[in-house]
């Protein structure tokens, strides 16, 4: 099965890259056809797991959209992922994303000579991240004291989601050997 979740986070940087998008013809039919191929193979259970582990990988994408941080074609992406992987392949997937993407979120930041002004959105958005999680009111008026769109500096996410799931890919191969 890693092979589909290496070809599809590749189309989907070629995406993200070209048209800074995602599209839903790539990430709908991939999430359906996890969840029907966790269901055939192991019954209800396993479809319920994967579809426990698509919202778990997509949930952290969608507090980013909601937040106005990120693009919903990334939750819809790791969704997507996380429905053909299930549990525990699964968030092995979401830490393998997350450290790529904080790795290749400095290299982009460092290429565009926005390290300086990246450091300070990390400080500020660590520093605000209990409030803006747990405090009062909607999430979007939570999410104002973060920086505008204007410092943030933002890159084609599905590049960290294909990078990550190589990387993954390979740790459970060595790791299976």
């Amino acid at each position: 099965m890693w092979w589909i979740i290496v070809a599809t986070s590749l189309v989907a940087a070629v995406f993200d890259i070209r048209q800074r998008r995602i599209p839903n013809f790539l990430t709908l039919p991939v999430l359906v056809a996890g969840l029907a191929w966790n269901g055939y193979r192991g019954g209800l259970d396993a479809l319920g797991w994967a579809l426990w582990v698509a919202i778990v990988l997509a949930l952290p994408y969608l507090v980013l959209f909601a937040a106005g941080m990120g693009g919903a074609g990334d939750a819809k992406l790791m969704g997507a992922l996380g429905a053909w992987l299930g549990a525990p392949y699964g968030f092995y997937l979401l830490g393998g994303v997350a450290a790529s993407g904080a790795v290749l979120g400095l290299a982009y930041a460092l290429l565009r000579r926005r390290a300086a002004q990246t450091w300070r959105n990390l400080a500020g958005m660590t520093m605000f991240l209990p409030w803006i999680a747990l405090g009062p009111g909607s999430l979007r008026e939570r999410a104002s004291v973060l920086p505008t769109a204007q410092v943030m500096t933002r890159m084609p996410y599905a590049v960290a989601v294909f990078v990550g799931s190589c990387v993954t890919a390979g740790g459970v191969w060595l790791w299976n050997i």
